[in-house]
């Protein structure tokens, strides 16, 4: 199938708030038929080192598995960070998504995912993060009704390779 989506955008900035809106109309063939798309982001700054992001989304995708086709997914997210000092950030995160088979809307899968975080800078170059990252999906199609859940917990040491660069003199 080909998705053909023609969207224009409108970004505000005001000093402690970013509105983004993003819409338009997305064409889906073979089978035909258009549909709305679209987003709206709005991102502020209650304080000086807290960061509050909310986006909602309707879009098409093309289907890779279950059936195939295209997938229009609607979603809404929300994200908070807060650095508590210079070198310590704790964030967390949660969606949900309803996703339908397009031209089959009958067929029709949830995805609920949450995380958290927590970044600690233990050089300028070095970060270490504790991660805990929670995804349900629960799928209701004509041939197959599944749930699953997974948890994931982790820790990662991320190297910033640009600012580390510039300090050695490479290119």
């Amino acid at each position: 199938s080909n998705i053909i989506t023609l969207e224009g955008d409108y970004t505000k900035v005001f000093p402690e708030w970013t509105f983004a809106v993003r819409g338009g109309v997305t064409f889906v063939e073979p089978v035909g038929r258009s549909l709305p798309s679209g987003s709206i982001h709005v991102t502020t700054k209650p304080e000086r080192d807290t960061v509050l992001n909310l986006t909602l989304s309707r879009e098409a995708r093309p289907s890779f598995f279950l059936q195939g086709g295209a997938r229009i997914n609607n979603s809404v997210r929300a994200s908070i960070r807060h650095r508590v000092y210079e070198r310590l950030s704790v964030s967390g995160s949660g969606g949900y998504s309803l996703s339908q088979f397009f031209p089959n809307t009958d067929s029709q899968f949830q995805i609920i995912t949450g995380g958290s975080r927590v970044e600690y800078m233990l050089t300028r170059n070095i970060r270490g993060e504790f991660f805990y990252i929670f995804t349900h999906i629960n799928s209701d199609t004509t041939a197959l009704e599944y749930q699953v859940s997974r948890h994931q917990v982790g820790f990662m040491l991320s190297v910033m390779l640009e600012s580390l660069g510039e300090s050695l003199g490479f290119d």
